[in-house]
């Protein structure tokens, strides 16, 4: 499933969610519409803030392509609300309170998806961040078995456009999970090839809902790994990862997967 798109100047659409965020989402605005690569489509979806967030977008609205702020049933509802509205050839979420890197940050990555014109998903670092430290994290998964098993959070992902088109958005219904399942479904497809691309892509703030409540959304995690995973490819889990494939066999009888992303 090559991209369809070869030449320079690849449209990149990023996508913000967010809701009463005033303490968070200026520094995210800041560090995408201070980025050098020229070809950004800037997409907001607000969840009806009722505190100042939305005065603080205003200020930058004539950065912003795209602004909606309505009722929502969450985080991957939102996104795929962002997708609905992205033209962009390439797409990548950039969550309120997490930033880029720095203000190079995507075109160092598009220089690397250049080169690349043949693959389909790329992966970068991010860099977790509290009040107190920052840990770079995040890496290269050499293969589908390794993303099944180590998790890739959404801000460490730019994806091609087609991509969404032919394997659809987030299942919203997952509350913590849906951006696992969805890269499942696309990289477990063996037509779909995903590159690392070794760029520092965004600070993703540690306190953020998913990292406050994830141990309460473990058996979220292995519904999707359960739906997921074939004999064949359970058998190659277990195989290379076996202390996790003997916590999933533990898990299918009492009903949670117990592992930290």
């Amino acid at each position: 499933m090559p991209g369809l798109q070869e030449e320079n100047n690849l449209k990149l659409s990023i996508i913000t969610v967010c809701r009463n965020s005033e303490a968070l989402i200026e520094r995210t605005i800041r560090s995408v519409v201070s980025q050098d690569y020229p070809h950004i489509e800037y997409i907001i979806i607000d969840g009806e803030s009722t505190d100042s967030t939305l005065d603080i977008i205003r200020q930058y609205r004539n950065n912003i392509d795209v602004f909606v702020s309505e009722k929502d049933s969450g985080i991957y509802d939102a996104m795929n609300k962002g997708l609905a509205h992205a033209t962009g050839d390439l797409i990548y979420f950039l969550n309120s309170g997490d930033y880029l890197a720095s203000d190079h940050a995507m075109s160092d990555v598009i220089r690397e998806i250049e080169r690349c014109p043949d693959y389909d998903i790329f992966t970068g670092d991010v860099m977790y961040y509290d009040e107190v430290s920052a840990e770079r994290r995040s890496g290269k998964r050499k293969t589908p078995i390794d993303v099944m098993a180590r998790v890739i959070c959404h801000q460490a992902i730019i994806a091609r456009r087609e991509v969404f088109e032919r394997y659809g958005g987030f299942e919203a219904r997952y509350w913590i999970y849906a951006d696992y399942d969805w890269l499942l479904r696309a990289v477990l497809d063996k037509d779909v090839r995903m590159n690392y691309t070794g760029v520092l892509l965004t600070y993703y703030l540690k306190a953020g809902k998913s990292d406050r409540v994830w141990k309460k959304y473990l058996s979220e995690r292995g519904e999707i790994l359960r739906k997921h995973a074939t004999p064949g490819r359970m058998a190659a889990y277990i195989l290379h990862y076996p202390g996790d494939g003997l916590r999933y066999i533990v898990s299918r009888f009492k009903g949670l997967f117990i592992r930290e992303p």
